[in-house]
């Protein structure tokens, strides 16, 4: 008996819903237990390891220092829980979950660029790293029920990555190590033929006016208040830290946008006089040699980093002692 045209129709959509079903499945399968950057990121928070006094925190900014030398602190009493292009309300989410596993944690360290005030990983379109949280946070920016539902699947965890499964199939060996010893995040960004001036330029305009959004600042104001506050209220110490540049970023970066967001910074620090602020902006400490590139420091501009911090950590515990 030949079917008609509706029983055909029925059919042919029966037929695509059990192709995509299939296709789900067997997508799921394979990314099962993929690992992100932020899976190693929660390993780390959540290793055994107690006696972290220090935890520095922020983006590639401030995962380009590494674990140096702070406050007189061993070096074991350090580590480092940045995350590339991180923004402040996903800063949050790790500083909480921080508060709640080490026992032993004494000091935050944030690094807060000026332009993050004006910075979104959703405005900026990366609401896969959005969804990487979830499992951990309970919680994302964009809560709605679609985001929701692809931060069940690892698939759309991994941002549809193939690459990431020949990772997986190469890390049978590597799972006698810690996660957190397999997770080495590319904070330097990889060396290009490009004319240095060029890339600088590009990188400057790309923080500072390209991803930043002025509608924002507010946002990510309170969402830095908060994070004061989470730290205040646990007995901790927070040192939040403007990183240095590049003469080349300051020449090109959007002074506008930079202007703004310094001020707030400043209003928010002149009513948070309990945040040791070390701001390193145009410091003339720094010179071009001390730099990869533009915003990225070497081992001499994280030696001098480290130092600036903890000297400006003991003034600041100095003049509070009168």
């Amino acid at each position: 008996m030949r079917l008609n045209n509706k029983h055909r129709f029925c059919v042919e959509i029966a037929a695509v819903a059990l192709f995509i079903a299939v296709m789900i499945f067997v997508l799921e399968l394979l990314f099962c237990g993929v690992p992100t950057r932020i899976d190693y990121l929660y390993a780390g928070i959540h290793q055994s390891n107690d006696n972290i006094e220090l935890a520095i925190v922020g983006n590639s900014h401030a995962g380009a220092i590494g674990k140096p030398s702070l406050l007189g602190l061993r070096r074991d009493c350090v580590e480092n829980y940045s995350v590339g292009g991180q923004d402040l309300f996903h800063i949050y989410l790790v500083v909480d979950e921080l508060i709640k596993c080490k026992k032993a944690l004494k000091y935050i360290v944030l690094f807060v660029d000026y332009d993050m005030l004006g910075y979104s990983l959703i405005e900026t379109n990366q609401r896969y790293t959005d969804r990487e949280y979830y499992k951990y946070a309970d919680t994302m920016q964009d809560m709605s029920l679609a985001n929701r539902l692809m931060a069940t699947s690892n698939f759309f965890r991994c941002n549809r990555e193939f690459s990431m499964l020949t990772k997986k199939y190469k890390q049978v060996e590597e799972e006698k190590t810690s996660k957190r010893e397999k997770y080495e995040d590319n904070y330097i960004p990889i060396a290009t033929t490009d004319d240095a001036g060029e890339a600088c330029k590009r990188r400057a305009l790309e923080m500072t006016s390209i991803k930043f959004r002025s509608s924002l600042v507010e946002e990510n104001k309170l969402i830095l208040q908060h994070i004061i506050d989470l730290v205040s209220s646990s007995d901790m110490t927070l040192i939040l830290v403007v990183p240095p540049k590049r003469q080349c970023f300051y020449d090109y970066a959007d002074s506008a946008n930079s202007q703004i967001s310094k001020c707030e910074l400043y209003k928010m620090m002149k009513s948070n006089s309990n945040v040791c602020f070390v701001d390193m902006y145009e410091n003339q400490n720094f010179c071009d040699d001390d730099f990869v590139d533009a915003d990225h420091p070497n081992s001499q501009g994280v030696d001098k980093i480290g130092l600036i911090i903890t000297n400006e950590y003991f003034n600041d515990k100095y003049k509070r002692s009168f």
